[in-house]
């Protein structure tokens, strides 16, 4: 009897302890649960916050009338393409660009017209470079096109038909008969093993300077090392 007793009472703590272990089973599953779904939160907004950071860093080398990527961008690229060009002797040429006389353009058709200009010839450089070459709005009528693997004398080349497209192209205006042409002046320069990034810009911006003193709407390139 004393026997029986022992067996049914060991068998209600076993029961009671299955029970128990079941209840705890349950609660660490529940807890496990919820772990995943704050993991899976969590793990969604640190996607989202990574798009938005992406999003803004795009977004900070955007000139928003244009499109192009804007001045920032271009100090930051042009410190890349030089490396890459200096470290595997690659060549690297660059273009800056500035409208003739824009400054009468907008006097004469108001600004709305010049914004119009300016997103117009975006479209005609970006219609005729590579997709490797970077366009950038320098500020203002002046952009800059950064050319890798391309030494001076094809960057003049390429130079002279984006003169010669900007010199062709009509733009719309909004006055009935009137019909607007556009000049710009181009400079050239190429990479010198001794650049740094100010001097490649200045040496490009001499270049500018020189096919402005000489009359516009012409291409001037500095391809020597010494210019």
């Amino acid at each position: 009897m004393n026997n029986i007793t022992v067996s049914l009472k060991s068998l209600e703590q076993k029961v009671q302890y299955d029970q128990e272990l079941k209840g705890e089973i349950k609660q660490v599953q529940e807890c496990n649960e919820v772990l995943s779904d704050h993991i899976a939160q969590a793990e969604k907004e640190l996607i989202e916050h990574a798009c938005f950071i992406n999003s803004l860093q795009k977004k900070l080398r955007i000139d928003h009338l244009t499109g192009l990527n804007n001045r920032i961008a271009l100090e930051t690229d042009l410190k890349k393409e030089m490396a890459k060009s200096k470290r595997y002797q690659f060549p690297l040429s660059i273009i800056m660009i500035d409208l003739d006389h824009f400054k009468d353009v907008n006097d004469y058709y108001g600004y709305q017209t010049g914004n119009n200009v300016l997103q117009k010839l975006a479209d005609i450089l970006q219609n005729t470079v590579r997709d490797v070459d970077g366009i950038y709005r320098y500020g203002g009528e002046n952009f800059v096109i950064l050319i890798p693997h391309t030494n001076c004398q094809y960057a003049m080349t390429l130079a002279e038909r984006l003169r010669k497209r900007v010199d062709r192209h009509v733009f719309n205006v909004q006055r009935k008969g009137h019909r607007l042409t556009v000049k710009a002046s181009f400079g050239v320069a190429e990479l010198n093993l001794e650049d740094t990034e100010d001097s490649l810009l200045i040496r490009a911006d001499k270049a500018l300077h020189k096919a402005k003193t000489s009359g516009r709407n012409r291409v001037v390139g500095l391809c020597s090392r010494n210019s």
